[in-house]
C-alpha cells in the first residue's frame, strides 16, 4: 500500500510517499512495525525563506512531479492521497486540499483528510515512553491552534482535548488540568511554530517542558502519510467538497464581522 500525502497547512508546502507491505488495513499492526511505515520520498520548500518567496501553489505541485519522477512512481500506483485539512493557514490548507482532490478524482483514488495537530504530534512518535505532547501552530498575537495529546506505551498517541484556537496561556492552563498539581514534573514536549513564538511564556509556566528539534519541529508530508496508513480505514471517494477544520472563521471573515458590528 501506497500514499502520496501533502501538506500546506503552514509556511511550508511539501509533498511525500510513504508505504506498508501490509495487504489490509487490519495487517497495520502497529507503527513499530518493519513492515509498515516506510517512506519513499519527502520534499518539503519554505515558501518565505531563501531568495525567492513561493505561494503554495507554485511549490507543491513541481514538488510532486520531482518526487514521483526520482521515485520511478506514477499516481497509478498510490492506493490514496492524503492531505492536512486543518486547521492552519486558510489560503493553504485549501489550496492543499483542492490539490489532493484533483489528483485523487484524475487517478481514480480515495482521500484521507489528515487533522493538521495530528500529523504535527505524530513527529512525536518514538520520542516519548510516557507524558504529553503539545503540538501548536503559531496564529499571532499569543494566539495558537493546539490540542493535547498523551503518549503512553508503545509510542501510542491519545488526543484528550479538542483542536482549538486559544490564548497560550489558556492552552498552557488546559495542559495543567491534564494532570494533577503533584505530577507537573511529567514529561511534556511542545511542538511546532508555535512554540518557538511563545517560548518564554511556556518555560515560565513549565520550566521542565522539552521542545522538538528543528528536523521535527513543523509539519512533515511524511508524519501525514503515516498518519493516513494508520486510518486508512476512514478514506473516503474524492467527490464532493473537502473535510476541512476550521477552529475559528478566516481573518476577512472576522474583519467584515468587526466592521459590521461597529457600524
Amino acid at each position: 500500500m501506497k500514499i502520496i500525502a501533502i501538506d500546506t497547512s503552514g509556511q511550508q508546502a511539501g509533498a511525500a510517499i510513504v508505504a506498508c507491505d501490509a495487504a489490509t488495513p487490519n495487517d497495520m499492526i502497529s507503527y513499530h512495525s518493519a513492515r509498515c511505515g516506510i517512506t519513499l520520498g519527502e520534499i518539503t520548500v519554505n515558501a518565505h525563506s531563501g531568495v525567492k518567496s513561493w505561494h503554495h501553489s507554485e511549490a507543491l505541485l513541481p514538488a510532486i512531479q520531482q518526487m514521483l519522477a526520482l521515485s520511478g512512481l506514477t499516481l497509478g500506483d498510490m492506493d490514496a492521497v492524503a492531505y492536512t485539512c486543518g486547521p492552519g493557514s486558510f489560503t493553504g490548507v485549501r489550496i492543499g486540499a483542492a490539490t489532493a482532490l484533483g489528483l485523487a478524482r484524475g487517478a481514480g483514488l480515495p482521500v484521507v483528510a489528515v487533522p493538521t495537530l495530528d500529523a504535527l504530534a505524530y513527529n512525536s512518535m518514538g520520542m516519548m515512553d510516557d507524558g504529553y505532547v503539545v503540538p501548536m501552530l503559531d496564529a499571532r498575537r499569543e494566539q495558537v491552534y493546539g490540542a493535547v495529546y498523551h503518549a503512553g506505551k508503545e509510542a501510542a498517541l491519545t488526543r484528550t482535548s479538542d483542536y482549538m484556537a486559544i490564548s497560550i496561556h489558556d492552552l498552557l492552563q488546559t495542559v495543567s488540568h491534564q494532570f494533577p498539581r503533584e505530577e507537573h514534573n511529567t514529561d511534556i514536549l511542545l511542538i511546532g511554530d508555535g512554540a518557538d513564538a511563545n517560548a518564554g511564556v511556556i518555560r515560565a509556566h513549565f520550566p521542565h517542558a522539552r521542545f522538538a528539534p528543528a528536523n521535527n519541529n513543523r509539519v512533515r508530508p511524511a508524519s501525514v502519510g503515516l498518519w493516513a496508513l494508520q486510518h486508512i480505514g476512514q478514506a473516503q471517494p474524492a467527490a464532493g467538497e473537502p473535510q476541512l477544520i476550521y477552529v475559528r472563521p478566516p481573518q476577512a471573515v472576522r474583519e467584515a464581522g468587526n466592521r459590521t458590528t461597529a457600524t
